[in-house]
């Protein structure tokens, strides 16, 4: 009998965009939620995305790798449990059951749940009384190397049950 050949040309979806976490991104959470806007089909395919985390840049130290996630209204998400404090790099990709889309850029996001160090007060002296409505406070710098800012509080109550006022100061 006669055989006949049919070949489908078919092309790989594009590339999706992340929406988060953004590159560089410092949290004190584990649980890490992936987002990414739906990319599209040029052949109108179902699309289901990779998404691979890995503990290097070099992308050989595979953490976790999960390439079934569907398609939902965008933004498309994935949660993942990042258990150990570190740098993670992670990136998605597209896949029409046929071809994959390129790669995103690769990410990364570190994880840090160790509070920050003590550090001390300078000035005033515990229990300094003035009649200065702006003292000055100082204190030494924090070695940390993830801190974003000091929150200062002030209260009449040693217990701290009633704060006055507080200030969220950046770190320098």
């Amino acid at each position: 009998g006669r055989f006949s050949l049919l070949k489908y040309n078919n092309t790989a979806p594009n590339t999706p965009t992340i929406n988060s976490p953004v590159n560089d991104t410092f949290t004190n959470s584990t649980s890490v939620t992936f987002s990414w806007t739906n990319t599209t089909d040029p052949d109108k395919d179902i699309v289901s995305y990779r998404l691979e985390v890995y503990n290097d840049s070099a992308l050989t130290q595979e953490y976790t790798i999960n390439n079934s996630i569907v398609e939902t209204a965008t933004p498309t998400e994935s949660t993942a449990n990042l258990t150990s404090d570190g740098g993670y790099y992670w990136r998605v990709a597209a896949n029409d059951s046929s071809k994959n889309s390129s790669f995103t850029d690769l990410r990364v996001i570190t994880i840090d749940t160790t509070l920050p160090a003590e550090f001390n007060l300078s000035s005033p002296e515990n229990g300094t009384s003035t009649a200065d409505n702006s003292p000055t406070l100082d204190w030494d710098s924090s070695t940390e190397t993830n801190l974003e800012n000091y929150t200062i509080e002030l209260s009449l109550n040693s217990d701290f049950s009633f704060k006055s006022s507080f200030a969220e100061l950046n770190a320098i």
